[in-house]
Parts: C-alpha cells; structure tokens; sequence
C-alpha cells in the first residue's frame, strides 16, 4: 500500500483551481505523490451538521485526471468498502479497474468521515485487538463521545455531496464495492439528481442486513454445495452435497468432534469441531474457497471413522477473530464499529443505556423461532463469528443518527447496476436483489463462481462495469453464466487402495494396472494437497495430509515447492520437485513415489493447473510399467 504523505509544493505551477458553484469555496488540488498519478485536496466539513458549532473535519479526496485532450465526459466517483476502508490507498485498483475509461473521464476518490485521511478513527484497542472484543468497542465508543453516531452513511453522503460541489462537478458515475454499494444507497436517497448512474457490487441492504445477518445462512450453504456440484472430483464423488453437509452439521452439534492436528504452517493445534465452528468454516473463503472445496469429502471421510481432514481444517482456520488490524489509515477498525452501528438495525432502542440494551438484545434472542438459521442452530449461529449482532450493545446511546437510507425514500431513475456472486457468504444474493428493486431502473446480475465483490475477480464483471458506464444502458450479460470451477476434493482416501483409479490418457500408451493408477492417483492428491496449502501458509515449510512435509520458495508469481515423503493417503509417500507459474497457470512436478508393495516408480505431472479448465497428463513408470493418466485439476 502506498505511503500516506501528500507531495505539495515541487510542482507548484500545476496547482489547479477547480470552478465552485455559488457558497462552496474552491478547495486548493495540488499534484501528489500519494497516491500517485493524482491530484488532490481536502475540504472541511461539519463534524455534526445539526450543531455547526461543533466543529468540522476534514474530507479528503483524490482525482485521476482523464488522459485525452479536451475537458472530461465525466467523472467516476469509486468508494471502498469494509466500512472502514480507505478509499484512496485503493487507488491503483480503481484505476486498473476502470482504465478503459479514463481516456474521457476523471476518476474520483474520497476518504469517508473517519478512514484514510478523513480523520481517520484510532481506537487502540479494538484497532490492534487488545484485550476482550467488546471492552474494545466499549472502550472506542467512550472515545469519541459525542460524535460516536455521526460516521454513518447519511453523514457521509452529505460529505460526498459537499465535494462533488466544491470540485463542480455537474453528475457522478458512482460505483461502491461492499460496505461502499450501502453509501451509493444512501447518496442516491438524498441527492439522486447529481448520479448519471450507479453500480453497486457486492451491497449491503443497511448495516449488516439485519441485526443476526440471517441471510448468510442460506449463502454459506449455497456457496459449499456449488462448488463440489461444479467440481469434476467432488462432483462425481457426492451426488447429494447439501445432504451430506446437513448430516456433517447433525453430528457435529450431537458429539462435537475434537483432535490434534497441523495448520498450514505445520504446527500442532488442538481443535474442538463443533456447530458454531463449522459456521465459521464455512464462511472462510480463504485459499479460493478451500474449506468449501473440502467440506463434502471431510463429511463423508467422517462418516467413515476418518475426523482427519475435518480436524485439520479447523487448525488450519483457528486463528482468532480480534486481531491487529494494523495501520488505521488503511482500514479503521473503529470506523467499521462506528458505522455499523449507526446504520445498523438492532432488536435494542439506540437511545437506551448499555445495561437496558443487554436486556432487549437477550430478550430479542430468547423470542427467535428454534429454525431462524436452518440449518444452523440459533445457538451455533450466534455463537459463531459471522454475526455481530450485539457488538453495538456497548456502543454510546444516541437518539439523533441519521439513517442511512431516510424513511420513505424514494430512489432515482438513474441507470443502476447491482452485481453478485452466487458464492458471495459476507452478503446474500438475496440480499443484492433487495437493494437493485430501490432502484426503478436497476439491472440484477449474478456471477457465476464469484465470491463477495465482483470486480476484482470477474474479467466480465469488470467488462460489464465499464461498458454500462459508457452507455448508461442495460448491458448483455451472458459471460456471467460461464465459469471455470474451483478443484474440490473427491474423496479423502486414507489408503490408495480405497481410492478411485486416476483415468488412462488414451495419448499416452498407457501400460498400467489399476493398482498402478491408484496410487498414481493418490500420489498427485498429495502434491496438489500441498500446493493447496500454501494459499494458507505464513511461512516456508508445510506439512502432508498424513505425514512427510515439504518446502516453499515464493518468487514473484511463481512457486517452488520440494516435497520430503509427503503423503495424503498412508500408504503413498512422495518425493521430489514441483514448479508452478502463475502467469501461466502451468505446472511441472517430477515426483518419486513410494507406493504400497512394490508400487514405487516415477511420476511426471506436467499442464495448465489454474484456472482449472481441465485434467492434467501425468506420466511415468510404476511397478516397472508405463503409466499414462489424467489427474484432476478441478
């Protein structure tokens, strides 16, 4: 991320004075170097705009210049998410995103109230994650007092509004990603004569939806049954994902499952596996949806008397939710509290002291019907980490917080794009469709296999965004239905013997036994097993589902990894050397394998790994005969 210090005074003669409409004064932009490419600015603005006397803060903002000569077409306002994030330290990515573009059109960014060099918020204890999570939010609300309830997306749309008139700029082309798609919501209520039009990827409705985030029950389930559904290996494996995660989580909320295992970085955890745990799992899309992509094969492994794969998924994800969250002006973890709690909607009256609201929150929670998170227990859901549901109990009281959406509002006219990802478990498909029916003129897309926020990972959603701001139309959007899948595993064979034979490649002249293709099988299960694992590891040295471990060396966009008798199934040990390019997406591993008897040999695995378009030719000699098969990739 880029250093936040403004560069002014070098290029001086460059210093632009932009036009103010009438009682706005014209804010000083100046060339930077943070970030860089742009200009930039601040103005004030009243810190609580019912009491003008109570000060002001600073909005702090920075344009891309459009790159043709001539006056810009337009102006694109693009706002980060989180809440809390920075908008400008973004800079190289909205820049990127929106590049086809910005020949004819400025790009703006604004740091929201309390993020970035908005006055960013600082709480010390919930921003490093000292101590117990709620003395933190307590300890952050006492903090900022009075002003507790003004970092809200109504406020912040009035700032937007502010800059906007100050820079003179006539319309916006407003795009909000996450926590940013509820501020485009609260701009377009209040001022929705100034967008030309709106994109809002991956929205949220109000705060976190609701006060339990019930609609992220349906997404997490969602999300794991299409990804084996869409996964060739786990697929064929499980023809009833959904019911068999339904039979995962009856056991593990009848005997919670418990064990020791290594985490990605190979240390040792103990874990206890329970209902509120397995939300978590599920709700951790980290390594390009890992748990998700294991969930199936880890419930059925389970049945079989094998918790192995389960155990170590959980000690792989064990870290602790409060945590440092590093430098604020980056992303404030006490604008993320300050905001959700202004625009949330709590089962507690706002205006009411911490005690009277901890009895309405239980209250609140006593009432809920035993099925509110089917398939997950109240109990486990509220226990788990993805709701926050009473993380404002502490916060200050207040009567006087501006909603984000203002009651009886109505939304403009204005061309409005609302995007998803059917993978999406921090906002709900159903949720998106929710906020695109505000707007009268709103086009709904899903994603196919795209997970929360769109554009980062979408090359169509990306082409869809910048295509829909150029013609403020509807767009065709059939790329949205295509995607490559994410690998998932089939199955978690404890032996080579039990595993499924890895298919002969009819190229290849072939010459091998079942057996042989077992545990060539099984063989490449492990070294893409530790591949898999480095989307998780910290560190350089990894370990094997089932023993051995291996080495990492990262080097720009390429992996290198040295495998010591790594073994996914017992009786399958593997040595030797795997490259992988991700520019590329190819792989070349040459693998020693010592196989059950004399099941040993060579094995060469060679082809186009990622994205996962396709199996992967595998080549070399088993038991003295030639093998030629096709090992999974997806």
């Amino acid at each position: 991320m880029p250093r936040h210090s403004t560069f002014c005074g070098l290029l001086a003669a460059l210093v632009l004075l932009l036009a103010a409409p009438p009682g706005h004064a014209s804010p000083r932009v100046e060339p930077c170097d943070d970030p860089p490419g742009t200009v930039c600015g601040s103005i004030q603005v009243p810190l609580d705009r019912s009491r003008p006397a109570a000060g002001t803060i600073p909005i702090f903002f920075a344009l891309v210049r459009h790159s043709a000569p001539g006056p810009a077409i337009g102006t694109i306002l693009a706002a980060e998410g989180g809440p809390g994030v920075s908008s400008t330290a973004s800079s190289d990515f909205f820049a990127w995103l929106f590049a086809p573009l910005l020949d004819r059109r400025d790009l703006l960014m604004i740091d929201l109230r309390g993020t970035g060099r908005s006055a960013a918020i600082d709480c010390p204890a919930l921003q490093h994650g000292v101590g117990e999570q709620l003395a933190a939010v307590r300890a952050c609300g006492a903090q900022l007092g009075a002003s507790a309830s003004l970092f809200g997306s109504g406020d912040r749309a009035e700032d937007i509004e502010d800059v906007r008139a100050a820079l003179g700029i006539e319309r916006l082309d407003f795009y909000g990603l996450s926590g940013g798609g509820l501020q485009v919501q609260a701009y377009a209520a209040r001022h929705g004569n100034r967008l030309r039009t709106a994109v809002l990827d991956a929205p949220y409705r109000v705060g976190y939806d609701d006060a339990f985030q019930s609609p992220v029950t349906r997404a997490l389930v969602r999300s794991a049954v299409l990804v084996c559904e869409r996964s060739p290996s786990c697929g064929a494996a499980d023809r009833h994902p959904r019911r068999t995660l339904r039979r995962l989580l009856e056991r593990v909320r009848a005997r919670p499952v418990t064990g020791t295992a290594l985490d990605a970085d190979g240390h040792q955890l103990e874990v206890v596996v329970d209902e509120a745990r397995m939300v978590d799992l599920l709700a951790d899309t980290s390594g390009g949806f890992l748990d998700a992509s294991e969930i199936s094969a880890a419930g059925r492994a389970l049945e079989h008397g094998d918790p192995a794969p389960l155990v170590r998924m959980a000690a792989e994800t064990d870290g602790p939710a409060f945590t440092d969250q590093g430098d604020p002006r980056f992303y404030s973890d006490g604008d993320f509290v300050a905001t959700f709690c202004t625009d949330g909607v709590f089962p507690f009256a706002r205006p009411a002291p911490e005690a009277t609201r901890r009895a309405q929150y239980e209250a609140a929670v006593a009432r809920l019907p035993r099925h509110a998170f089917a398939p997950f227990s109240v109990t486990a859901w509220l226990g788990s980490a993805v709701p926050p549901a009473d993380d404002c109990v502490p916060w200050p009281p207040s009567d006087d917080a501006r909603p984000a959406i203002p009651p009886g509002a109505s939304f403009p006219g204005v061309p409005a794009l609302a995007l998803t990802g059917d993978l999406d478990t921090s906002v709900a498909s159903e949720s998106v469709a929710a906020v695109a029916a505000r707007f009268p003129r709103a086009q709904l897309v899903t994603l196919a296999n795209v997970g929360h926020v769109t554009a980062p990972a979408s090359g169509c959603a990306r082409a869809l965004i910048a295509r829909f701001m150029e013609t403020a139309a509807p767009v065709e959007a059939s790329c949205a239905a295509r995607f490559t899948p994410f690998y998932a595993v089939g199955e978690f064979s404890r032996r080579a013997g039990d595993a499924a034979a890895a298919p002969a490649d009819r190229e290849g002249h072939d010459a091998s036994r079942v057996t042989d293709r077992r545990v060539a099988a099984m063989a490449w299960a492990a070294a893409y097993d530790a591949i898999q694992r480095t989307f998780r590891m910290s560190g350089e040295t990894g370990a094997g589902m089932r023993g051995g471990s291996f080495t990492l060396t990262r080097a720009d966009a390429k992996l290198d990894l040295t495998y010591e008798r790594v073994r996914f199934a017992r009786d399958v040990a593997v040595s030797g050397r795997a490259h992988v390019d991700f520019d590329t997406g190819a792989v070349a591993a040459d693998l020693d394998v010592d196989g059950p008897g004399r099941e040993d040999g060579t094995l060469r695995v060679a082809g186009p790994l990622f994205p996962h378009t396709g199996p992967v030719p595998a080549r070399g000699v088993i038991d003295g005969r030639r093998v030629a098969v096709l090992v999974p990739s997806a």
